[in-house]
């Protein structure tokens, strides 16, 4: 099996900071989120929001794409980040051992 092919400093460098900056966008978006819904839910807001089911849509709508979007970065700087796989010839490709040579 051969190695995996090792990846250039500028390539990590920017997987990490991918990374990074994906947790923390779904960090603050999932954080305000929550906030959001701990202060807005008692009964007495019902006026603003309506109810339950609207602000949990409104959550979704304003926290949710940006949570998915801090994910995204996240998986594609983990992705970005491990090394590349090598293709290892399959079998119909190798020289089988069990077929006679010719030798000249």
């Amino acid at each position: 099996m051969s190695e995996p092919l090792p990846r250039s400093p500028l390539i990590r460098f920017l997987a990490w900071l991918l990374m990074a900056v994906g947790v923390l966008i779904a960090l603050t978006a999932g954080a305000c989120s929550l906030i959001f819904m701990v202060i807005f839910l008692p009964a007495g807001t019902s006026n603003y929001f309506g109810d339950l089911g609207d602000m949990i849509l409104l959550l979704l709508t304003v926290g949710g794409i940006p949570l998915l979007i801090g994910l995204a970065l996240f998986f594609g700087g983990l992705r970005l980040s491990r090394p590349s796989r090598t293709r290892t010839p399959t079998n119909s490709v190798r020289e089988r051992d069990d077929e006679p040579t010719t030798g000249a």
